[in-house]
């Protein structure tokens, strides 16, 4: 007989892998395995974190938040099963949120293995839907409603679920390789050089194909910040032939030459950026936010609503709020959303102090920085395992004093 133990660190990874792989299993043809991994994935990550409970204030203070939601939930109790799904899915992000309290023990060779198959995923699933599905034949398009309408005709030529489509497959494997980009400088001087430069050559042309085809604004400012950070913060824990090669230089500028000289790509950085700036009154995103806000009653606005509704209370089951501060507003109210930005805060404070004397805790400052920036045009809330940056704003040091320990066998203050 075999004395099999599984040791609590892979007991997280196994359940934020279901969280990763997902979506994917939805574009493989298992509808019901994605609504089971998704959901379960991150609600034995919330029970796990309640049954390991530490001794730090702002655990507890979270937990009493989210049964405090919970409750608030079950007083609001929507119709339907679309209510019940909805509010699985924000108790599953919300086991995301904790990850970084249970990911205590990993090691860099770990999380090294770890990102490596995430980032591999992604560039595996992106690209084989770009090119499986002909979609490199919609970079000539310039409207964005046709190219919507063409991606939505292939999805259902799939057989695709309409709440996952080609687009939010390759949305989702964008996602991912932001996720591994902000945990990169961790784990930077334990890969190969060669390996280091391909990701992030492969990474480029999946940012500028994605980009290209699906006109979003949002991922240029992403990558650009994680880039800003890797100048600034994360400097010390990046090689520095990556800033001197001559070859990867020259990588990079045929790579943007070929999308930058092209029609498409102009167009996304300048008709995109200035469609709404002429009346921002106009602009989706602030009419949804009206529309929220206009549901609101004086209790809302200190406790909002509650898990499982998601644009406006009058519809249930419809989109999630599209800015992150609002999501969180629309589920906890100010109570919620000051959490949110203590907890942010209270992580650039501290990690910024302790990056003095050990460099890898600038990743939490750049967590924290990035989440806050990104939350004023994303959700934040919901895109699953995307949600570990939300997390890692709020949390981050946590996890980095674990690593810090057993890296350099210090002792931590939580």
């Amino acid at each position: 007989m075999y004395n099999i133990k599984i040791s609590k660190i892979n007991y997280v990874l196994f359940l934020l892998f279901f969280s990763v792989f997902g979506p994917f299993f939805s574009f493989l043809g298992f509808h019901i395995l994605y609504f089971i991994s998704i959901i379960l994935s991150g609600v034995f990550l919330f029970i796990f974190f309640i049954l390991k409970l530490k001794k730090s204030l702002s655990e507890h203070v979270f937990l009493i938040l989210i049964f405090f939601m919970i409750l608030l939930s079950i007083t609001n109790f929507g119709n339907g099963w679309g209510f019940v799904i909805s509010m699985s899915n924000d108790i599953s992000t919300t086991g995301i949120f904790v990850a970084p309290f249970l990911l205590f023990g990993i090691n860099k060779s770990i999380l090294k293995s770890s990102l490596l198959l995430l980032i591999f995923l992604s560039f595996f699933f992106f690209f084989y839907v770009i090119f499986k599905f002909g979609l490199t034949s919609l970079l000539g398009e310039l409207s964005r409603d046709i190219i919507y309408k063409e991606l939505m005709a292939k999805s259902e030529e799939v057989g695709f679920s309409s709440a996952v489509t080609l687009t939010s497959i390759t949305s989702f494997c964008i996602g991912y390789t932001l996720v591994y980009f902000l945990f990169l400088p961790l784990i930077a001087k334990n890969l190969g050089f060669r390996l280091y430069i391909l990701i992030i050559i492969i990474a480029i042309v999946q940012l500028l194909l994605y980009q290209v085809l699906n006109q979003k604004r949002q991922i240029i400012v992403e990558f650009s910040l994680i880039y800003v950070f890797s100048l600034f913060l994360n400097s010390k824990l990046l090689p520095k032939m990556f800033i001197t090669s001559r070859f990867v230089q020259l990588c990079f500028l045929a790579i943007l030459f070929f999308f930058i000289s092209s029609t498409e790509f102009y167009y996304v950085f300048s008709e995109r950026f200035r469609e709404n700036s002429n009346n921002l009154s106009e602009f989706d995103r602030f009419q949804e936010a009206r529309e929220v806000l206009s549901e609101f009653d004086f209790v809302n606005y200190f406790i909002g609503n509650g898990f499982g509704w998601l644009a406006t209370k009058a519809v249930s089951t419809g989109e999630t709020v599209h800015i992150g501060y609002l999501n969180l507003f629309n589920k906890g109210g100010f109570l919620y959303l000051f959490f949110y930005l203590y907890q942010a805060s209270k992580n650039i404070y501290y990690c910024y102090r302790k990056a003095k004397f050990i460099p890898e805790y600038s990743v939490g400052v750049a967590f924290s920085i990035f989440s806050i920036i990104d939350l004023s045009f994303t959700p934040g809330y919901g895109w699953y395992f995307t949600s570990i940056i939300t997390g890692m704003a709020m949390f981050s040091r946590f996890f980095l004093d674990d690593l810090a320990y057993s890296e350099y066998s210090l002792n931590y203050k939580y």
